[in-house]
């Protein structure tokens, strides 16, 4: 499927996608922004593709720093209610922390940056 037609499809606001374009176009003219050098044909469609791997990759910490430590304090406990306690009070907090820095890096909001995740998910499956 066309990459304009996934983005279209994928449940971003007007807004957004200007504000995404915006970034763009600032990217775009500094080609070092994101430590990934920019060529000058790479469109617009790319970009947010691009975007949205870097959103969805970042989510990699939460989950397994959280497993991690709701592992061992059901080794250090031997209690399931312990493990999954702690899985959910690290993961809560670190994906809050994960979200803000993604969107104060991208210069967007929290909720695109969720939508972008969802896109991801959503094209992952697509394929």
């Amino acid at each position: 499927m066309d990459k304009r037609a996934l983005l279209l499809k994928s449940g971003l606001t007007v807004r957004e996608l200007l504000r995404l374009k915006n970034n763009y176009v600032y990217v775009t003219n500094d080609n070092f922004k994101f430590n990934t050098p920019t060529k000058k044909a790479e469109s617009f469609a790319d970009y947010v593709f691009i975007v949205t791997r870097l959103c969805w990759e970042s989510m990699y910490l939460p989950v397994f720093m959280s497993l991690f430590f709701s592992i061992y304090a059901y080794y250090d406990s031997g209690n399931v209610i312990a493990f999954i306690k702690t899985f959910f009070i690290i993961y809560s907090i670190s994906i809050f922390c994960v979200l803000k820095v993604e969107a104060n890096h991208y210069n967007i909001h929290m909720i695109t940056v969720l939508k972008l995740i969802k896109f991801k998910l959503m094209f992952f499956f697509a394929n």
